[in-house]
């Protein structure tokens, strides 16, 4: 005999961030940019609460690294129609 059952159940799954931006831009427009704005948001967030004790726990490459990176970013968000 065969019978179907609705189990509720908790799983942890990793995502990759390409697979997370994939999903983001198949979403409807109003959605996708709600959620886009709350994941720059959570980054953003990180940032900023990242205590100077671990800034100053980073070596000058790893900082020049992070600085290229965002000005690189700075430019994309000045940029008209980015």
């Amino acid at each position: 005999m065969k019978a179907k059952v609705w189990i509720e159940t908790e799983v942890e799954v990793e995502v990759g961030v390409s697979d997370m931006i994939a999903a983001l831009c198949d979403m409807p427009e109003p959605e996708k940019l709600g959620l886009a704005l709350s994941g720059l948001s959570t980054c953003l967030g990180y940032l900023k609460k990242l205590p100077d004790s671990l800034v100053a726990e980073m070596n000058d490459k790893q900082r020049e690294i992070i600085v290229a990176t965002l000005e690189e970013q700075e430019a994309r968000y000045k940029a008209p129609n980015a």
